[in-house]
Order: C-alpha cells, then sequence, then structure tokens
C-alpha cells in the first residue's frame, strides 16, 4: 500500500532522512507539502529593512572558513502567484553575523544571487544572531524578475 505523503515525512522525520529547523511540527510539513502548487499567494509587500546595500556579491557562499556560527544552508525556488517557476530571478540576500551584527562597512553575509531553469536558488551561511527589537533570527530577502511587479 503506498504511502500518503503525510505518513511518508512522518516516516522521514522519524528515520532522520528530513530534518527541519524552527518551529515546524510534522503535520505542518506534511501539509505545506500537500498543498496545490497552483494556489500559491503571492509574498505580501515588506520594507525592504534596515541595512539593504546595493551592488553585494554574485556568490552563494556567504560565509568563510573558520567563521564562528553554526553553518546553515538555504534552498528555494521562485514562483510567481500562478504557481510557475521564474527563472532568472534575482534572490539578494543579508543578513547578520552569529552575534547580530550587519557589516555596514563591507559584504560579508551579503550576496547577490540569480535563480537557474527552474527557478532555484541555494546559498551557505551561518544561523544570524539576535538584534535589537527583533524577537527572532532571520535572513532578509530582495526577489526582482523582469516582467514581474513587487
Amino acid at each position: 500500500m503506498p504511502l500518503s505523503r503525510r505518513d511518508l515525512v512522518a516516516k522521514c522525520i522519524a528515520l532522520g532522512v528530513l530534518t527541519s529547523t524552527g518551529n515546524f511540527l510534522p503535520s505542518a510539513l506534511a501539509e505545506a507539502w500537500d498543498q496545490n502548487e497552483t494556489s500559491r499567494k503571492p509574498t505580501p509587500t515588506a520594507e525592504l529593512g534596515p541595512f539593504y546595500k546595493r551592488r553585494a556579491p554574485n556568490s552563494n557562499m556567504l560565509r568563510e572558513p573558520g567563521d564562528s556560527g553554526m553553518p546553515l544552508a538555504v534552498a528555494g525556488q521562485v514562483f510567481d502567484s500562478r504557481g510557475s517557476v521564474i527563472p532568472g530571478a534575482t534572490v539578494e540576500i543579508w543578513q547578520t553575523n552569529h552575534v547580530g551584527l550587519y557589516d555596514l562597512d563591507g559584504y560579508r553575509y551579503r550576496a547577490k544571487l540569480t535563480t537557474n531553469a527552474l527557478g532555484k536558488y541555494d546559498f551557505s551561511s551561518v544561523m544570524p544572531g539576535h538584534y535589537p527589537a527583533r524577537v527572532c533570527q532571520h535572513v532578509h530577502y530582495l526577489v526582482t524578475a523582469p516582467g514581474h511587479s513587487h
């Protein structure tokens, strides 16, 4: 008997094949997987963020050998509101270092990536630290693509 997606996610988590950081319960992961990809909603517009800088380097390696902090690997995919992938989208990323400080003089923990033919991107960094007035650690994103509005 074939497994449902929900059962497959639960078994993968139990075996350690699938891991999740954050506060995601297995049922929430399964529900997200079960969503119909044609029913995607646009990401709500938000303020750009306090420490955005233009001209970030085109590299998916934000950390350097010997950097302190917990390693972080992120992968994602960019879709339009109809569920179609967006190849060639620009994904700009910026975050703090492991103690919650932004590099305001240079471009540490900043990147400008381009999605591949499947709309995918990935990068390696460190888990960003907490900083005043923020409840949780986070990574900022700015995603743009020709022919698509923000």
